[in-house]
């Protein structure tokens, strides 16, 4: 989404009043014009979306001002680098680690401004890109100057103030006072002395820092606790990860982004660029994102994205891996260590270990991808029962990372008509392509520990989604016409937002009066008793609305066909306006089991739409369950991975 300027008078200025900015007179690239709107535009840009940043994180969660940055730090600059004669990139200078240091984005810059607005004064604190190699240096500097020889000059030389050593007793005589001792030995003893005071020093000035690091997280959490009891009890719009339930995408979902070509990276933070009234759509964030590859290749620098240059995991099939290497293996089972320094040792040159350096990534992004998609982790324990033979344990959750997606209780998503085997199958009747559940529960049965064996098949989970299905219907309407069976009133209340989204835009563009888009409920043939006893530990449902789907039956996420389509094509999706007829978004998806699982044969060339969904074979793993969203995300992601603020991972 291209930044518009807007009006100063529309946003609240504040200023950051500490700074580390040393306001370097020799820098690098060309001072902003201020007679050029793009150059106006683009720093007013930086200040807006920083000051966003530092109002998500510490600002009341009530205030919906739209702040910004009075200006920056002091000693920091904002300076243009020509691309061509019509595009620039925007560098921010200034940081101590030196005149060639920059920050590329403002949300690089974030995290030093909430750093700069915090009680603390040690780098080590702040997790920008620029701080921690600044202490590294400063780290080195320092056992330099520890480790250097005492100089031997022919000239006397004062010592320096901080390192004169303190007097003895007061009629101590003073090492020239001793004619006993020679030039050399002088010198000697004042060194040692020197050595000695310096060594006093560190010591004190240690313990000084420590006492003040007390102080200052002593401090810290006593301005939490009064400003945590400051702010009023609110209800929570959303469930913790997402921006808004109908929109598209989540913390911790695995996306494409595109960075000169199409790449794979994670979603680390979401952070808002304007106004964050609750709902507010995808473009009104900024997405943080960690770039898929594996650890061992080095970090690789976050990037931040807006959602137009985002697309869902699923919308892409992964292509196929290239090298002997890689072939028939997952991203666990391959020796990247020894295959890295094996690639790396062969390279003759800087470049091309950089170019080999970068293959190896792009091949592990795609085997982490798979990896990926084909785990799940659970979220929000909600509570948990035993079958009445007591062999195994059923637990049930209000979230789930379902391979590369977030799903929350209350979501719709994808799945077959009809489960693939136990209990209930086809019991929905014709098989529909574009059925969607509302999930009502998330179950995972396990095998209890008085039931396993020791074998890996009595103790893998089976993962199982309870709630009632729908499909989208375009029927007649008019004076005498009855509504479809079980068709659903959205004015009734009871349905997603998703859902009374997606119907008032599909009877919004309708051309035809005689025409109207309904929900209709599909309800089982007969009502489903799953026994609970079953040797497939499938979950319990007994209200006759309610089905089960497992694992392998969850095809992915509903999207709102205007939001999704807004994303991934928006011209088509005008097309579809203009005709007055909205075709079905999940053709343009594809399946979990589709989307480059191993053994997929996909090239990732295209769409999903083009995929269908329908080609490729469905390898996704099953019962692959991790403990938690950062150990699926494994060595693939550089950094770390910290679940979004009120997700409790179990």
């Amino acid at each position: 989404m291209a930044f518009q300027q807007g009006n100063p008078d529309d946003y609240w200025p504040f200023t950051i009043a500490r700074s580390d900015g040393q306001g370097y007179a020799n820098l690098d690239h060309f001072p902003l014009d201020p007679n050029l709107v793009s150059d106006s535009a683009q720093s007013e840009r930086w200040l807006v979306i920083v000051a966003g940043h530092l109002q998500h994180q510490i600002g009341p969660r009530q205030d919906k001002r739209q702040f910004i940055l009075s200006e920056f730090p002091h000693g920091y600059e904002l300076r243009c680098a020509p691309r061509n004669s019509t595009q620039r990139d925007y560098y921010l200078y200034g940081h101590p680690a030196g005149a060639k240091a920059h920050y590329r984005t403002p949300g690089e810059f974030a995290p030093h401004a909430l750093w700069l607005m915090s009680a603390s004064r040690d780098n080590s604190d702040c997790f920008c890109e620029l701080c921690p190699k600044y202490k590294e240096k400063v780290k080195q500097e320092r056992s330099k100057v520890q480790l250097a020889p005492p100089q031997q000059n022919s000239q006397p030389r004062g010592p320096a103030p901080t390192s004169r050593p303190a007097p003895t007793a007061s009629k101590s005589p003073a090492p020239s006072q001793t004619p006993a001792q020679t030039p050399t030995q002088t010198r000697s003893s004042q060194y040692q002395q020197q050595q000695q005071k310096q060594q006093q020093q560190q010591q004190q000035q240690q313990q000084q820092q420590q006492q003040q690091q007390q102080q200052q997280q002593q401090q810290q959490q006593q301005q939490q606790q009064i400003y945590q009891s400051q702010q009023p009890q609110q209800t929570q719009l959303f469930p913790a990860g997402t921006t808004g339930w109908t929109n598209v995408f989540r913390v911790g979902e695995l996306v494409w982004y595109n960075h000169t070509a199409w790449r794979l990276g994670v979603v680390l933070a979401i952070t808002p660029t304007a106004d964050t009234h609750p709902g507010m759509p995808d473009a009104e964030y900024q997405f943080t994102l960690g770039p898929l590859g594996h650890a061992l290749l080095g970090e690789q620098p976050n990037v931040v994205k807006n959602c137009q240059s985002m697309r869902p995991f699923l919308t892409f099939s992964v292509p196929g891996v290239n090298g002997d290497d890689f072939k028939d293996k997952t991203f666990d089972q391959v020796n990247w260590q020894a295959l890295i320094a094996a690639h790396l040792s062969r390279a003759p040159n800087a470049a091309n270990r950089e170019s080999r350096r970068q293959q190896l990534g792009l091949e592990a992004s795609k085997m982490g991808a798979r990896a990926i998609n084909d785990a799940f982790s659970t979220l929000d324990l909600r509570g948990q029962r035993a079958t009445p033979d007591g062999s195994r344990v059923i637990q049930s959750y209000g979230g789930i990372y379902l391979g590369a997606e977030l799903v929350r209780v209350g979501d719709p998503i994808r799945v077959a008509s009809t489960p693939s085997s136990g209990p209930g199958a086809n019991d929905t009747g014709e098989a529909d392509a574009n059925v969607v559940m509302v999930v009502a529960d998330i179950q995972v049965v396990t095998a209890s520990s008085a039931a396993v064996e020791g074998s890996a098949a009595s103790s893998r989970a089976a993962l199982y989604f309870q709630g009632t299905l729908y499909h989208a219907v375009r029927h007649p309407t008019g004076p005498g016409i009855s509504h479809p069976a079980h068709a659903i009133d959205p004015a009734a209340g009871g349905l997603p937002a998703a859902f009374v989204e997606e119907m008032a835009t599909r009877n919004a563009i309708e051309r035809d009066g005689s025409a109207r888009w309904s929900w209709v409920q599909l309800l089982p043939k007969t009502a489903e008793a799953m026994d609970t006893t079953a040797a497939s530990g499938a979950p319990d449902v007994r209200p006759s609305a309610m089905v089960h789907r497992a694992e392998p039956d969850v095809h992915g996420r509903f999207y709102v066909t205007e939001r999704l389509m807004g994303a991934i094509n928006a011209a088509l999706l005008q097309s579809w306006t203009e005709r007055g007829l909205l075709e079905e978004a999940p053709a343009y998806l594809n399946n979990r089991g589709h989307s480059g699982a191993v053994g997929d044969g996909g090239t990732g060339s295209g769409a999903a739409g083009s995929a269908g969904g329908a080609s490729g074979h469905q390898a996704t793993v099953v019962g692959n369950r991790k403990p938690s969203r950062k150990a699926t995300l494994g060595q693939a992601v550089a950094v770390d991975f910290h679940a979004p603020e009120g997700v409790v991972e179990n």
